[in-house]
C-alpha cells in the first residue's frame, strides 16, 4: 500500500517484489557493509596505534638505558656542539679529542629529526617546565599533559591518542606520560622534580597518508564487493521466488483470465508438490463445475429449440458431431475443436425467435416466410450479445455465418471466401448434410449418395472446396467415435 501511494499506481507481484525485496536487500547490505567499512577502518587505525604505541616503547627504553648511564657523550665537531642546557659537560680524553654529552632529551630529538626527514614519523619530548624552548607542548600535548599531572602516572600511563590535521595533512598523535626515575635527577633535580612525579611526556605524530589511502582501497574493495553480492543475492532470491511463486502465480493469472473470457478448455497445469498445485487443482476443479452448468444451461436451450420442430430433433447432436470430425480432418486440434463446441450447439438458437407456423410449416415456404426463416443467425447473434456473456458472445461466428457462401451469395453478411470464418465454412458443410439426409415437412431425406452429389455440386460455390475434401474424408471414415484420433465424445452432445 505505502509503494502504491508513493508510485500512484497498480503494481504487478513482481514489481513489488523488486521494490520492496530490494529494498530491504540494499538497506540491510548497506548496513551491514557500512558496519564492515567501521570496522576495516578501526582496524587500520588500531595497526598505526599498535605502531605508535612501539614506537613509544622503543623510544622510552632507548631513553631509560641512556639514562642509566648517565648520558652519552660523542665527539664533537661542527655538527655536534655542546649541549646549551647542559653547562661544562664536555670532557676531553688522554689524546686531546673533546666530547659533547647527549642526554636523553638531546637523544630523543636528534632520532626524531632524522625521522621526520625520511617522512616516516617524528618525535617529541615536551614538558610544562622547560629548559629547552623548542619542546613547548602544542595544544594536543598541552591538554594531555594537564591530565597526566592530575591524574598521576599510574592512570594515564597508556597515554592519549587522537587524528589531528597538521600541514593539511592527516597525523596520528599519541603521547604518554613520563615519570622521574632516579637516573632523571642528575639533570632535573634543580627543577624540584622527586622520583615518582609526572615530568612531561613524550609524543609520537604518524603521517597517515598512506593509511588512509589502504582505507580508501579497502572502502572501494568493500563497496565493489557489496554491489557484486547484492546483485548475486538478489538475482538469486528473484531466480527463486520467480520459480516458487512468481511463475506459479502467473499461470493461474492467466488461466483465470482464459476462464473469464469462456476458455473453459484452460486447465492449470502446475506440478510443484505445494500449495500452489492444490490450488490449481482446485481452480480446474472449479472451472469443471462452471464448465458443466454452462455446458448444461446451453443444453437446455438447444434441447428447447430442437422441441419445437419434430423434425429436426437431433440436428444439434448430428451436426455437432459431423463438425469436429470435419474439424479433425483439417487438423484442428482437439483445443481449436473444443473451442467452438457451444458455438455448433447454439448454432441455430436464433429460431427462438421464429413463429412456430413458419418453423414448423408442412409446405414450402412463401418469399416472406423465407425471409422471416433467414433472420435466425441474426436473431440468434442479438440474444449472444444481449447476455453480455464473454462466453456467448466468442461463439457469434458460428451462430452467425454458418449460412454464408464460399462465393457470397449467402447471409446475413454475405461474406466471401477467407473472409467466413473457418469454424462457419465447416459448420455450413455439417448442417447442409444433416439437412439432406433427414425428413422435412415438404420432402423426404435423401440417400447419402445424392447428398454426397449436391455436397460436391455446392464445392467452390456454396461450400470451401478444402472442408468438402476433409468432409468426404470424414464421411468415408462413417464419422465414428471409434476412428477418431483423439476421444471427442465429449465434443457430443447426447440428450435421452
Amino acid at each position: 500500500m505505502i509503494m502504491k501511494k508513493l508510485l500512484g499506481k497498480r503494481m504487478t507481484l513482481r514489481v513489488k517484489f523488486i521494490l520492496l525485496g530490494g529494498s530491504i536487500l540494499a538497506a540491510v547490505m548497506t548496513v551491514l557493509f557500512c558496519w564492515m567499512l567501521v570496522q576495516s577502518e578501526e582496524a587500520v587505525m588500531n595497526q598505526v596505534d599498535a605502531q605508535a604505541q612501539s614506537l613509544l616503547n622503543q623510544i622510552v627504553i632507548t631513553r631509560q638505558w641512556i639514562a642509566d648511564q648517565d648520558g652519552l657523550y660523542v665527539r664533537k665537531s661542527a655538527a655536534r656542539t655542546t649541549n646549551p642546557f647542559l653547562p661544562n659537560t664536555d670532557i676531553v680524553d688522554r689524546s686531546g679529542l673533546h666530547y659533547v654529552l647527549r642526554n636523553p632529551a638531546m637523544v630523543t630529538r636528534q632520532l626524531s629529526e632524522l625521522s621526520g626527514n625520511s617522512k616516516h614519523y617524528r618525535f617529541r619530548i615536551t614538558s610544562r617546565q622547560l629548559r629547552n624552548p623548542a619542546n613547548a607542548p602544542n595544544a594536543f600535548e598541552q591538554d594531555a599533559l594537564v591530565q597526566f599531572e592530575r591524574r598521576g602516572f599510574d592512570k594515564t600511563r597508556n597515554g592519549i591518542a587522537r587524528r589531528d590535521i597538521e600541514d593539511g595533512v592527516p597525523v596520528y598523535r599519541r603521547i604518554i606520560p613520563l615519570r622521574v626515575e632516579e637516573a632523571c635527577l642528575g639533570c632535573h633535580r634543580d627543577q624540584g622534580y622527586r622520583v615518582g612525579d609526572v615530568r612531561g611526556g613524550i609524543s609520537v605524530t604518524i603521517p597517515l597518508d598512506s593509511a588512509v589511502a589502504a582505507i580508501a582501497r579497502t572502502r572501494l574493495r568493500l563497496i565493489s564487493a557489496g554491489a557484486a553480492i547484492i546483485l548475486l543475492i538478489a538475482g538469486s532470491l528473484y531466480f527463486i521466488v520467480h520459480r516458487l511463486v512468481l511463475r506459479p502465480v502467473d499461470h493461474l493469472h492467466q488461466v483465470a483470465e482464459g476462464i473469464n473470457a469462456g476458455q473453459f478448455e484452460t486447465l492449470a497445469t502446475i506440478r510443484s508438490g505445494d500449495e500452489f498445485e492444490d490450488l490449481a487443482e482446485s481452480v480446474n476443479r472449479m472451472t469443471q463445475r462452471v464448465r458443466t452448468g454452462y455446458e448444461g444451461a446451453v443444453k437446455s436451450l438447444a434441447a428447447a429449440i430442437d422441441a419445437r420442430d419434430p423434425y429436426t430433433r437431433g440436428h444439434i447432436d448430428r451436426v455437432a458431431r459431423y463438425t469436429f470430425a470435419i474439424a479433425r480432418e483439417l487438423g484442428w486440434s482437439r483445443e481449436e475443436r473444443r473451442k467452438w463446441k457451444m458455438g455448433v450447439v447454439l448454432h441455430d438458437v436464433g429460431k427462438i425467435g421464429i413463429r412456430d407456423a413458419v418453423l414448423q410449416k408442412q409446405k414450402y415456404l412463401t418469399d416472406d416466410e423465407r425471409a422471416e426463416m433467414q433472420a435466425h443467425p441474426r436473431i440468434g447473434a442479438e440474444i449472444a450479445i444481449a447476455s453480455e456473456s464473454d462466453l456467448l458472445i466468442r461463439e457469434l461466428p458460428a451462430i452467425l455465418y454458418h449460412h454464408e457462401w464460399f462465393d457470397g451469395r449467402g447471409y446475413p453478411a454475405g461474406l466471401k471466401g477467407e473472409d467466413i470464418p473457418p469454424i462457419a465454412r465447416v459448420l455450413a458443410v455439417a448442417d447442409v448434410y444433416d439437412a439432406l439426409i433427414t425428413d422435412r415437412p415438404y420432402r423426404k431425406a435423401m440417400t447419402d449418395e445424392n447428398a454426397l452429389a449436391v455436397i460436391l455440386d455446392g464445392s467452390g460455390t456454396q461450400f470451401d472446396p478444402e472442408v468438402v475434401k476433409a468432409f468426404l474424408a470424414a464421411w468415408a471414415k462413417g464419422f465414428a467415435d471409434d476412428t477418431l484420433v483423439e476421444d471427442d465424445s465429449d465434443l457430443v452432445l447426447e440428450r435421452t
